[in-house]
């Protein structure tokens, strides 16, 4: 698809006409995770994890983690984990988020 749709906890949603490689290419990699070929998600959301699922503060449902990215995602959320406060606090997600929604659609 030629196109994202980007749902914020605050229940806002944005669409942007790039589509999600493209999106991620462009997110820096240190605040995103792609963890399904239709899902990126911000690190400093999650609040639980495993192989086949994330929980994201402030979201009710679940995240599924693909097959293909269940290893590398375990191995990076256990690390974050590890490394809680070098994260961001939501603020620079949304801004993150904001700023690239703006550029994009230029």
């Amino acid at each position: 698809e030629n196109y994202s749709k980007i749902f914020r906890i605050c229940g806002e949603n944005i669409i942007s006409r790039l589509n999600i490689k493209a999106l991620h290419g462009m997110l820096p990699k240190n605040y995103f995770l792609r963890v399904h070929r239709s899902f990126l998600i911000p690190l400093n959301k999650v609040s639980q994890f495993s192989k086949q699922e994330i929980h994201l503060q402030g979201l009710e449902r679940t995240i599924p983690v693909g097959r293909s990215y269940a290893k590398y995602i375990y191995e990076v959320l256990l690390k974050t984990k590890e490394n809680r406060g070098h994260l961001d606090s939501h603020k620079r997600t949304d801004a993150i988020l904001k700023s690239l929604m703006l550029s994009g659609d230029k």
